[in-house]
């Protein structure tokens, strides 16, 4: 059943598409800060196919995740050789650990978040592997720069994509190698023609970077870092705790490269960590760039479940960096308590993630009894309450208007 914005965004698109009104320029319309044309043209695709069907569209969000974790395993195997092939089974497994927590609970609950969200860190993913597979290649910068358009059509969160693609194709210049300029000038040829066609008729936020002074900087910074560690989000700490995990796990991050460039400056431009370093730059940037238009929703927004996918390749971009410095510092036969310290780690992230996982999964359960009760009112919007359609969306009118020509043409909840 459709739920909240898609009540908005999803259901005109699939009553117009009914009725054989729908126009191009619909499917290209802006959407909040978004142009959502993958996630529009997919609805579109399993409407069709599943009568509208929303469950549908959260299996093809479990679709581009299981990619994603495919593509991580792939980076993985390509990066980690010699001495560090060892710990492939082991990242792999945190790699769907953290690709698969139940924290992000709307976006497994919710059938166009779930395309948009899981989609779009698909995208991330995919650039990634591209410039991991074939560095320096024409066919890695194609695939790359394909991906990355892609991801711009399906959320604003593609833009630093972009940024992606180019950090990737001058990565070969830190290893002594030189820059491949016909690759920036084709990626270049794809880039300005899009964005310009992205901002035409566009709506601006309101604000620009010159009015982020004062108190307003600093509401924007700490709702980065409240983004940043957002899926650490718990009713008792709430925000802060966030903010506190976002800010430690940056600085431990920016920690670990610059420890590992000291011990090994080779190792500071090997394939392993740029690939890594791809993916904590996306986030990083996706994260500042959200702060930017959101900040008027107030630093609480920032830990946001649907947020909290997101920034899963840069706390799995942790976890590699923290076990290639702890493995480095145990080659070098430090002292041996620090075994011991290693484990307690460890364990420690074991338990933490344990009791994330026990509250997603509880919230997940909570928020399917709230939709099954909730379509049954649907179902009866005739005679329903404004309070039992409410949690479904704002506008108990645009409910029942909109519900009543889903019925007649027997699409979504009132499919036959």
């Amino acid at each position: 059943m459709p739920v909240l914005d898609e009540w908005d965004m999803s259901v005109p698109l699939v009553l117009r598409a009914r009725e054989g009104t729908l126009q191009l320029a619909q499917l290209w319309a802006q959407q909040n800060e978004h142009r959502m044309l993958v996630v529009n043209l997919l609805t579109l695709l399993l409407q069709k196919i599943t009568n509208y069907n929303v469950v549908v569209s959260m299996y093809c969000g479990l679709a581009f995740e299981v990619l994603a974790l495919v593509l991580i395993l792939r980076i993985l195997a390509l990066t980690l050789r010699g001495s560090d092939s060892a710990l492939f089974r082991p990242l792999a497994l945190c790699a769907s650990l953290i690709f698969f927590w139940p924290v992000a609970w709307e976006n497994w609950t919710w059938g166009m978040p779930s395309i948009e969200f899981f989609g779009s860190l698909f995208w991330a993913v995919a650039v990634a592997w591209a410039l991991t597979e074939w560095p320096g290649r024409w066919l890695g910068t194609v695939v790359a720069s394909l991906c990355a358009i892609l991801g711009l059509c399906t959320a604003a969160t593609g833009f630093p994509l972009l940024a992606m693609v180019i950090l990737g194709i001058l990565a070969p210049r830190l290893q002594g190698g030189r820059v491949r300029w016909t690759h920036l000038g084709f990626f270049a040829l794809l880039l300005v023609p899009l964005v310009a066609f992205y901002f035409v008729g566009y709506n601006s936020l309101g604000h620009s970077l010159g009015s982020f002074v004062g108190s307003r900087a600093v509401s924007a910074i700490a709702y980065f870092f409240t983004y940043m560690g957002s899926f650490f989000w718990t009713k008792v700490g709430g925000w802060p705790l966030a903010f506190t995990v976002g800010l430690v796990g940056v600085a431990w991050f920016l920690i670990c490269l610059r420890v590992l460039h000291r011990r090994s400056p080779d190792l500071m431009t090997a394939r392993e960590l740029v690939p890594l370093a791809l993916l904590a730059a996306y986030v990083i940037l996706n994260g500042a760039l959200t702060a930017f238009g959101r900040i008027d929703y107030g630093i609480a927004q920032g830990a946001s479940s649907r947020h909290r996918s997101m920034t899963f390749p840069f706390w799995f971009a942790v976890v590699v960096v923290s076990v290639l410095l702890i493995r480095g510092a145990l080659a070098i036969r430090l002292a041996r308590s620090l075994r011991f310290v290693a484990a307690g780690v460890a364990f420690f992230c074991v338990a933490v993630y344990g009791l994330f996982y026990e509250q997603g999964v509880r919230t997940i359960q909570n928020r399917s009894r709230m939709l099954r009760e909730g379509l049954a009112s649907v179902r009866e919007y005739q005679v329903a309450s404004d309070e039992a359609l409410e949690p479904l969306y704002p506008d108990p009118l645009r409910v029942r208007l909109l519900a009543k020509e889903l019925d007649g043409y027997h699409l979504g909840p009132f499919a036959k």
